[in-house]
């Protein structure tokens, strides 16, 4: 994931930047003009004219990647806003401090919402089409899918929120507002939530 918004998740999480198909193009693309010039005197006026139907192809081919990298770069950027939205202290710990003093919703409404939004992106991102995507973001979306399928699995088969209070602590740590010194101290604490105000029903919530 580009995750370092995610692009930090999920990020700071989530960085492919590298357009490798889009870097081949442009490799054949200066290679092809070479060729050309060196068969103008009628060396082989077919393999010329192949190589230029090649550098078509490979344009395509290379608009089509670009059209279908800008796709999923908004997906992966929506599906980050939906987590952030979700789990922001996740977002604080990211460097988003707009989500500054707000926790997830640890409620059993919460905890099912949690369950319907990582099993909708999972979908989402498994039926994305991958066959365009350049290199990177190939990598990218196969790390997604694990991150998704290892939130799933701990709320499902380990049923982490009603087992371990270490399913929490990452939200409740003040680390992040301690040691960041992104703004001034008493500014820094002044955001931070008391843990004690995270559910109405105390831990484990019931279920």
């Amino acid at each position: 994931m580009r995750l370092s918004s995610a692009r930090s998740l999920f990020a700071g999480v989530f960085a492919g930047t590298v357009a490798l198909v889009s870097g081949w193009a442009s490799a054949a693309n200066t290679a092809i003009p070479f060729q050309l010039n060196w068969m103008a005197g009628g060396a082989n006026a077919g393999f010329a004219a192949a190589l230029a139907t090649f550098g078509v192809a490979t344009a395509a081919h290379a608009q089509r990647t670009g059209a279908q990298n800008a796709r999923w770069d908004a997906h992966v950027t929506s599906l980050i806003a939906a987590y952030f939205t979700a789990w922001p202290s996740a977002a604080v710990s990211a460097g988003r401090h707009e989500y500054d003093g707000r926790l997830p919703d640890f409620s059993p409404a919460g905890l099912a919402a949690f369950d319907t939004l990582f099993t909708n992106w999972r979908s989402r991102s498994a039926a994305f089409d991958s066959t365009a995507l350049d290199a990177d973001r190939r990598f990218e979306r196969e790390y997604v899918l694990s991150m998704l399928d290892r939130q799933l699995w701990s709320l499902k088969s380990v049923g982490a929120p009603h087992r371990s209070p270490a399913f929490y602590a990452g939200a409740l740590d003040p680390n992040v507002y301690l040691t960041r010194p992104y703004a001034p101290l008493r500014q820094r604490m002044q955001a931070r939530i008391p843990p004690t105000s995270c559910t109405s029903t105390g831990w484990p919530p019931p279920g």
